[in-house]
C-alpha cells in the first residue's frame, strides 16, 4: 500500500481488496488486519480520497470489531438471572466461559442451544460454564425459551438494566453470537464453533500453561 501514490485509484483498489479479504477472514483472528488497514488508510487518512459514507461505514465496523478481537479482555455484562439476581459476566468463576448472545425466537439459536445441551458434559468436564445472554428485551419470551429448551443448567441472564450494548460492545450482528473466554475473560474465540473445536482450543491453552509452569 505504501508503494502506491496517495489518492490514486490504485491505492484505493488495493486498500479495498485488503479490507474486503480480512473483514470476514476464513482464519479466525485476522480481523486485526482489516482494522489496521481501515484505520490507517481509510478512517485516519483524511486525504485518502474516500467518500464520507465509506469512512463512516468503516468506522462503524471497526467500533464493533475492536472489543472482541482475540486476546482482548471482553467487556463486562451487567445482567440479572431468572430470579432478578445480579449476575454479571465477570462474576462467573470458571476456567473457561462460553458466552452466547441470542434471540429466543431465532431458529439457529434454538438449534445451537440443543446442540450445546447434548454436548455440555464434554465442556463441563473441562471446566467450561455457558453464559446464555438474551440479546432482546422481551422477558416473557426469554423465560419461555429457557423452559422450552431446558436450558436451566446454563447461566441464563437478561438485560434488566437495559445497559448492555450487544451490537457495539460484542459485535452482535447476527444471532447467535458466541464468544469463548479463558479464566481471566480473555477472548480465545470470537465466532461460532462446534464443541470439538472449543475442546481443541482448551487443549492448546492447557499445553501453554504446562509449558509455562
Amino acid at each position: 500500500i505504501e508503494k502506491t501514490p496517495r489518492k490514486s485509484d490504485l491505492r484505493k483498489y488495493i486498500v479495498g481488496k485488503f479490507a474486503q479479504k480480512f473483514i470476514a477472514p476464513e482464519i479466525m483472528g485476522r480481523e486485526g488486519v482489516y482494522i489496521h488497514v481501515a484505520e490507517k488508510y481509510i478512517i485516519k487518512d483524511l486525504d485518502s480520497g474516500w467518500d464520507t459514507s465509506s469512512i463512516r461505514r468503516n468506522k462503524e465496523y471497526v467500533t464493533k470489531m475492536k472489543p472482541v478481537l482475540l486476546g482482548n479482555k471482553i467487556l463486562n455484562m451487567d445482567m440479572t438471572d431468572t430470579l432478578d439476581v445480579y449476575t454479571p459476566l465477570y462474576g462467573v468463576k470458571a476456567d473457561y466461559t462460553l458466552v452466547m448472545i441470542y434471540d429466543p425466537e431465532c431458529h439457529h439459536c434454538q438449534e445451537t442451544t440443543k446442540k450445546l445441551l447434548e454436548e455440555y458434559p464434554k465442556l463441563s468436564a473441562k471446566g467450561v460454564k455457558i453464559y446464555l445472554a438474551c440479546g432482546t428485551r422481551d422477558k416473557k419470551k426469554w423465560l419461555n425459551f429457557i423452559k422450552e429448551f431446558k436450558a436451566q443448567k446454563f447461566i441464563n441472564v437478561y438485560d434488566s438494566f437495559t445497559m448492555t450494548d450487544f451490537s457495539n460492545n460484542f459485535n452482535t450482528t447476527v444471532y447467535p453470537n458466541l464468544i469463548f473466554l479463558d479464566k481471566d475473560k480473555k477472548i480465545l474465540a470470537n465466532k461460532k464453533l462446534d464443541v470439538e473445536q472449543y475442546l481443541k482450543i482448551i487443549a492448546v491453552e492447557e499445553t501453554k500453561k504446562a509449558v509455562k509452569k
